[in-house]
């Protein structure tokens, strides 16, 4: 049995033993695919397994991936108030040197202050939108995310985005520092959403 779980029967069945101390995951999907509703649940799974998760975001409001969470089951209010959810806000940001004082070393003070053993990271795609063809900044951010689990000595969720009508990661780096790549999917089938 691996020391993190997916939170999920099926996954856990089939991929649970890939989580591990010193793992990058990254959580691809279209919009409305379930990527937030999974890094939500291994977050969550694994803090009552006692492991501090720190959630950062770009994209998320607090208040409304903590009610969402909550109609799912998912009480992050109250792993907040025991200590083992911190949820982060991180804005937006263009520049090498910006990228690195915002990004780079908030998250190093987030898991100095907090010492976290997950971290997830929602969602990285407009933060490498943002850089665009800076490839300084870029390659600060990819080796900052491939270091980021062992910088924990945890596991790392990042969430990406793929756009509509797409089949791949935009833009087309993180794939290639991460450990696991999982792509959500979701169609309607005689009026239902399937999510794969």
């Amino acid at each position: 049995m691996s020391e993190y779980v997916f939170g999920i029967e099926g996954l856990d069945s089939n991929l649970g033993r890939a989580l591990a101390k010193g793992v990058l995951l990254v959580v691809a999907g279209h919009p409305g695919s379930g990527k937030t509703t999974l890094a939500s649940t291994v977050c969550y799974s694994n803090m009552l397994k006692g492991h501090r998760c720190l959630y950062l975001s770009v994209q998320e409001d607090r208040d409304k991936l903590f009610r969402n969470a909550k109609r799912l089951g998912i009480d992050m209010y109250s792993a907040e108030e025991k200590g083992l959810l911190k949820f982060a806000k991180l804005p937006l940001v263009i520049g090498e040197e910006r990228i690195y004082n915002i990004y780079v070393e908030a998250v190093n003070r987030y898991v100095v202050d907090f010492s976290p053993k997950i971290v997830v990271v929602d969602s990285v795609t407009p933060i490498l939108k943002a850089v665009g063809g800076d490839v300084k900044a870029r390659a600060l951010l990819q080796n900052f995310f491939f270091e980021l689990p062992k910088l924990i000595n945890g596991l790392a969720i990042l969430i990406a985005e793929i756009p509509l009508m797409e089949e791949r990661i935009e833009p087309v780096d993180i794939e290639f520092v991460a450990d696991i790549v999982l792509i959500m999917r979701h169609s309607v089938a005689g009026r239902l959403l399937q999510r794969d």
